[in-house]
């Protein structure tokens, strides 16, 4: 079974690390189902793009995005754990890491965290490592408040040995079918969890020691992950902006990788093998490769209307272009969540091999979507499924947090010319119609 993951921020204040960070919560994966499967949980490659703001008159004023993914594992106590890190893009020295384990009951140990300088000092570079590590139930009883409480060593940067401090706190799951707004605009299903925490560990600011301690509220989604996250009375939150996942190599040497994000009028998307595959031409072209993509007006009014978003959209390899066409659709794939809610999507899917092109047996494949002038905002979903040559797949550039998505700029896609193995699978048409799926074979 795929082990699955979600996410948390490393740049929230670390008085809430006890309780929230805990939260970003881990879904039960699966084996790719077909054409016609859901987006799916997050997996241990899997890399969350969101944005931190801070608007507090007693810290720094932020406005920054983040990126956040599984950069290796620790040892805790003679356990492992995964190190779950959230670096700022802008300033990737900027984040920290937190160190969850996920357990078969659906519940995640957290055994502390460490963070650089954040809030341009205001919280200062340190590690904790709990005496007993928190247990989090993400399938808590529907508003039953759940109790944590343990103490861990404290090492603050450049001070002397480790204080011992107490972290306690509370979270409830208020609601389980939750709308949030995000940088991606509205989504569906999703957990809402408030809480509040204490802490007197000597990282945190004496001003955030007393009182009655922060409280804050969060939104779980089971593709992915923590979507939002605010705690009003500290002035800080964040929310999800992108997605990508760049998959790793099944036993049949097959390779499922998806991204989800926003085009406007000035921006683009890519979803690509070749960077996948760590800057490499290691698809089998003889094999056929499944490309689906989703487009949605992130306006829900708009999205509601079968007003169609034209950016341009090029499904293709390193050396041609497969033919497509977008197909109108009540319903979503990806998103089965929001089949209720009355939005229209816009389909297209390749299933295609380049076994014309000349070289050897190694391509790319890849999608991608270029705004276009006047464009108001879609939200864009693409996956790829197809077969690798293993022996030339190289790791993903970049693979820590904090890098990923810079493809996706404002500069145009150049238009890749050529034609080989023309030929499209009227598979979108089949949704809309409630048909079967047909392949060219």
């Amino acid at each position: 079974m795929m082990k699955t993951y979600s996410h948390v921020h490393a740049s929230k204040i670390a008085l809430l690390a006890v309780l929230f960070s805990t939260l970003g919560g881990c879904g039960k994966g699966g084996g790719f189902d077909g054409e016609k499967a859901p987006y799916g949980a997050m997996t241990p490659t899997t890399r969350i793009r969101s944005m931190v703001t801070v608007s507090n008159p007693f810290l720094p004023a932020l406005s920054a995005p983040q990126e956040t993914a599984v950069v290796g594992q620790k040892n805790v106590g003679g356990v492992t754990y995964d190190r779950l890190a959230t670096n700022r893009v802008d300033v990737p020295s900027e984040g920290g890491e937190y160190w969850i384990k996920l357990n078969s009951d659906d519940t995640l140990d957290f055994a502390g965290f460490q963070h650089s300088d954040l809030l341009s000092g205001a919280l200062s570079a340190a590690s904790t490592t709990f005496t007993t590590p928190i247990k989090v139930d993400l399938n808590a009883p529907l508003g039953v408040p759940q109790n944590v409480a343990t103490t861990g060593s404290v090492s603050l940067g450049g001070a002397g040995g480790p204080t011992v401090a107490n972290f306690t706190g509370q979270y409830t799951l208020v609601e389980k079918d939750a709308t949030v707004p995000t940088g991606m605009g509205s989504l569906s299903g999703c957990k809402r969890f408030v809480g509040s925490a204490h802490s007197d560990s000597p990282e945190i600011p004496a001003a955030l020691r007393t009182g009655l301690g922060v409280s804050a509220e969060l939104w779980y989604h089971p593709s992915f992950g923590v979507v939002a996250f605010n705690a009003p009375t500290l002035g800080i939150g964040t929310a999800m902006t992108g997605t990508e996942d760049c998959g790793e190599v099944d036993s049949s040497s097959h390779k499922i990788i998806r991204k989800m994000g926003v085009v406007d009028s000035s921006s683009s998307f890519e979803l690509d093998s070749y960077f996948c595959d760590g800057n490499q031409l290691a698809a089998d072209k003889t094999v056929h490769a499944a490309m689906l993509l989703e487009l949605r007006w992130v306006d829900e009014s708009v999205a509601k209307t079968s007003t169609q978003p034209m950016p341009v959209v090029e499904f293709g390899t390193v050396m041609g272009y497969f033919p497509h066409a977008m197909v109108q659709s009540p319903a979503s794939v990806f998103h089965p969540e929001e089949n209720s809610k009355g939005f229209q999507y816009w389909y297209a899917y390749v299933n295609q091999a380049a076994k014309n092109e000349p070289g050897d047996n190694s391509t790319s494949y890849h999608i991608k979507v270029r705004g276009v002038p006047g464009l108001a905002p879609v939200r864009v979903t693409a996956r790829i499924y197809y077969k690798v040559i293993p022996s030339l797949v190289r790791p993903v550039p970049g693979s820590s947090a904090g890098t990923g998505f810079e493809r996706d700029s404002g500069v145009g896609l150049p238009p890749i010319s050529g034609n080989r193995d023309a030929g499209m699978d009227r598979w979108p048409q089949d949704i809309a119609n409630g048909t079967g799926v047909v392949k060219d074979g």
